[in-house]
């Protein structure tokens, strides 16, 4: 009989979300993945001055056309360039971005139906993409927004039509980010594994629900501090 030390599994690439409100540290949660990985950022929030001097490589982008060509660049050099991440802040922001492409830039009107169920079936696409591959780790931001439910509130991720319900179970893990002052009055950073019934990673089960925690192989997503 041979024993074995659980050290020399390699555990397997796992795709991550990271949801949560303004300013609860969805993009340090990022950055912090690039003291395990070779990562690289395609930011559509220019929001990175958080994880200033950090090591990845990131392009920013103002467009859903500048977003594609970032995407399709690392989709082409990932192996060349050794990148074992990417990252993408925000899906939210590529869904605003992709609409007003499928408007012509006509942002006081509405998509038609046809055009609604295009950007639903591109993003589709893409996450099947993002999310399926074993070639390198996704971690990827949606804002979050609050709506009630038999008069309690829980989490939604801020994305329009179905696919606000589905995103989750494309990923292996979600977590939301949150913030607070730790026990000497400094603000500290920290996630939830997200158990909420209309939004559960694929991998994970309903009774995890209100666990300060994540799984030992996304423990590099927690910043510093403490709950």
């Amino acid at each position: 009989m041979e024993i074995k030390s659980g050290e020399t599994i390699e555990a397997g690439k796992g795709h991550v979300l990271i949801m949560g409100k303004p300013k609860r540290g969805k993009t340090r949660m990022l950055g912090t993945a690039s003291m395990h990985e070779k990562l690289f950022i395609i930011s559509c929030e220019r929001g990175l001055s958080t994880i200033a001097g950090g090591k990845f490589d990131f392009v920013e982008c103002d467009t859903y056309d500048e977003y594609m060509q970032a995407l399709e660049w690392f989709m082409s050099n990932q192996k060349k360039k050794g990148y074992t991440a990417l990252g993408i802040d925000s899906i939210t922001r590529v869904q605003h971005y992709l609409i007003d492409k499928l408007l012509g830039g006509k942002t006081n009107q509405k998509l038609s139906f046809d055009k609604f169920a295009e950007m639903l079936a591109t993003l589709r696409k893409q996450l099947d993409v993002l999310t399926k591959t074993e070639d390198f780790t996704t971690i990827m931001i949606v804002h979050e927004e609050d709506k009630p439910d038999n008069g309690s509130m829980n989490n939604y991720p801020l994305l329009d039509g179905a696919i606000k319900f589905e995103i989750a179970g494309y990923f292996n893990t979600v977590v939301v980010a949150q913030s607070g002052l730790d026990k000497a009055g400094k603000m500290s950073y920290y996630c939830m594994l997200q158990g909420n019934e209309k939004c559960v990673a694929g991998s994970r089960l309903k009774h995890l629900r209100g666990i300060s925690a994540v799984p030992n192989d996304y423990k590099h997503l927690i910043n510093t501090g403490e709950k």
